[in-house]
């Protein structure tokens, strides 16, 4: 029951917040007030108002309250939604030992194992992208059996982790494409193509996964957003 009203007033509070109903700048109610207002702990309204904090709508401010953060417009939020892509083949699943760049996105010693699941989209029966996703190897986690039911990252580790806790960063380059990428996306080899690597995060900044997806000349645009929605 907790855990749930925890869930509302989070909701409630952000709703309000994205509807203008705090200004910018505006200081929240005290967690006094809102404990009254919802019926129960300061507890519950602190985990709240931190969830908030982390979602940078919030700023509490030592001794002042929680202000009302503005709009993060010069910080851009890629909208990447995987399964508006089309048709999906799933072309390998195995473990292996980690190159160079994946040890380093992954704070692994070069050589350690990860499980790594390739998969090629499609788009009207067209292949537009390549993408390959690498997680640290962990006896007795279930992760090759996660991944071959496509799930997805973050939500891969939503059962391993609390969900608040996870972040993903993404970073765009060109890169010349590996020649058997190439070769599945039907390109010649050597071609350069725009690459979108992704780090899923956890805690302090612990990284938990790694992925990596080559996107074809045809693939199209990817869609950026600023601002409070842009998530």
């Amino acid at each position: 029951m907790a855990e749930h009203l925890y869930q509302t007033i989070t909701d409630d509070l952000r709703k309000a917040i994205l509807d203008g109903r705090f200004a910018e700048g505006s200081t929240l109610p005290s967690e006094n007030e809102l404990a009254t207002r919802y019926t129960t702990t300061r507890v519950t309204i602190r985990k709240s108002l931190q969830t908030l904090a982390h979602e940078q709508l919030i700023e509490a401010r030592q001794g002042k309250g929680y202000f009302v953060m503005p709009p993060p417009h010069r910080r851009f939020t890629f909208q990447l939604d995987e399964a508006q892509s089309g048709s999906i083949r799933l072309r390998q699943v195995n473990m292996q030992l980690a190159s160079a760049e994946v040890a380093q996105k992954l704070q692994l010693p070069e050589g350690s194992p990860v499980v790594v699941t390739r998969r090629l989209f499609y788009r009207d029966q067209t292949p537009i992208s390549f993408e390959e996703k690498f997680i640290p190897f962990e006896p007795r986690m279930p992760t090759i059996e996660l991944e071959l039911n496509y799930v997805e990252f973050p939500a891969l580790f939503a059962g391993r982790y609390v969900p608040m806790t996870i972040r993903t960063m993404m970073e765009l380059d060109t890169t010349e494409a590996p020649e058997d990428i190439c070769s599945e996306l039907g390109l010649e080899p050597g071609v350069r193509l725009m690459v979108l690597r992704r780090t899923v995060l956890q805690g302090q900044n612990r990284p938990i996964g790694f992925g990596r997806q080559y996107l074809a000349p045809n693939y199209g645009p990817i869609t950026a957003m600023s601002g409070y929605g842009a998530r």
